[in-house]
């Protein structure tokens, strides 16, 4: 497998981008990866796929692992999901600062098939660099869109009335064989 890239998007006016997309993706492609980082003014992030608005044709669950000092070795674990948004719940985007960014991978595997529906699984990292230097979190999201059609467009949002800051980077690379 090698990777090809289709588009990037960066941000470079803080406050005034509330969503990114990706249009017209070929379906030429075995799988897509999305890979960037990320910093906006707080909440989660959501993906939706062919601009779909309906929230209950998407699942997602988020398994996050922190350790919120330096001196803890256990951590937390904690589960989310959310139905009640229109899009894949993926990230929290909670930063509480210009410099705390989070890099991110989203896989969409057989995003053209038309025989059943699509999945999305995304990892990223979050480094607070606050009061609290040593607060590291990983989260792991697998997540559904019920629809066989084949992914077209991605939209990227902040949480409603949040926006993405200065800096954050999207990259749309396509996967083949």
């Amino acid at each position: 497998n090698y990777y090809e890239h289709i588009s990037s998007q960066t941000i470079t006016a803080s406050g005034s981008i509330s969503s990114l997309t990706f249009s017209s993706i070929a379906s030429t492609y075995k799988h897509l990866e999305v890979r960037g980082y990320i910093n906006a003014t707080n909440g989660y992030m959501f993906l939706r796929m062919n601009s779909d608005t309906v929230a209950s044709n998407y699942y997602s669950i988020n398994y996050t692992i922190s350790q919120p000092t330096a001196v803890s070795t256990t951590g937390s674990f904690v589960w989310e999901y959310d139905t009640t948004q229109p899009g894949v719940t993926l990230l929290s985007t909670a930063s509480n600062s210009t410099t705390n960014f989070q890099g991110f991978k989203i896989t969409l595997p057989n995003y053209a098939n038309t025989t059943r529906w699509k999945q999305a699984t995304k990892t990223n990292q979050i480094l607070n660099n606050g009061a609290n230097q040593a607060n590291i979190k990983v989260t792991e999201t697998n997540a559904r869109w019920k629809s066989t059609s084949a992914i077209t467009s991605l939209t990227f949002t902040p949480d409603t009335g949040y926006t993405f800051n200065n800096g954050t980077v999207f990259s749309l690379y396509g996967v083949k064989s």
